[in-house]
């Protein structure tokens, strides 16, 4: 088997798929004294469907199915088996993930970025080489920054937090819109400097938030149930 030429592997792949896939390697072990060979496989940033069933024949008028049309193949543990909803939705959410932390990783670099410092954006696809000149400042004429997905980084508006925060709290718990001010207002937490946590694509807009600042808060509360009411009070006490 050492001796298969990859391409012809990516080949047969792209027959049963329609897609040439060809992330992975074939190496040479030994194993209780025997040679084989052993192909390491890579993931794939997209499950891979089955667009033909892959068949076998067993004996002469008998064929086995090794896989169906339109499966889509997870690995669990030690073995390769066909996909159920919960694998598609840890997949779906793993990249999301992924896409999140790239936006605020950008975007945290953006926000730190010293005053008077130009960034460029640089496009990988783009074989010109071309760069985007961007400023940071209030220069009306400079190109405004707002990410596409903008709704799945900081999913949650107000009330939404809201009744995001008390699902996790216990029945009777006291939060509402003046907490969220009083938190932001006495832990510092603004675009400017917490981008991960909350978001507004411009000055007059109503702030954004993420899973992350709701998750931020309710651990905070569950640690010091005297959170949400020391909170107000030092508002208070500097407002």
């Amino acid at each position: 088997m050492l001796a298969i030429d990859p391409a012809d592997v990516t080949n047969r792949i792209a027959r049963y798929t329609g897609h040439q896939f060809s992330d992975f390697e074939i190496h040479g072990l030994q194993r209780e004294e025997h040679p084989i060979a052993a192909i390491i496989v890579f993931g794939a940033n997209t499950p891979m469907v089955f667009e033909l069933p892959g068949t076998y024949e067993v004996e002469p008028g008998r064929q086995k199915t090794a896989f169906s049309k339109g499966t889509v193949y997870f690995r669990h543990g030690a073995k390769s088996e066909p996909g159920t909803m919960n694998d598609l939705r840890q997949w779906r959410d793993r990249e999301l993930e992924k896409t999140r932390e790239s936006w605020l990783g950008g975007i945290r670099q953006v926000v730190e970025a010293p005053s008077g410092h130009t960034i460029q954006i640089v496009r990988e696809a783009d074989a010109d080489g071309g760069i985007i000149n961007a400023r940071i400042g209030n220069d009306p004429g400079a190109a405004a920054f707002r990410p596409n997905n903008a709704e799945e980084l900081w999913p949650y508006r107000q009330t939404q937090l809201i009744d995001r925060v008390l699902r996790e709290l216990p029945d009777g718990t006291r939060f509402n819109g003046h907490d969220i001010l009083c938190i932001r207002t006495q832990h510092n937490i603004q675009p400017e400097n917490r981008p991960e946590l909350v978001f507004k694509p411009h000055e007059n807009a109503s702030p954004q938030y993420s899973e992350e600042f709701a998750e931020w808060i309710v651990d905070q509360q569950t640690g010091n149930q005297n959170f949400f009411t020391q909170t107000r009070q030092q508002y208070r006490d500097t407002h």
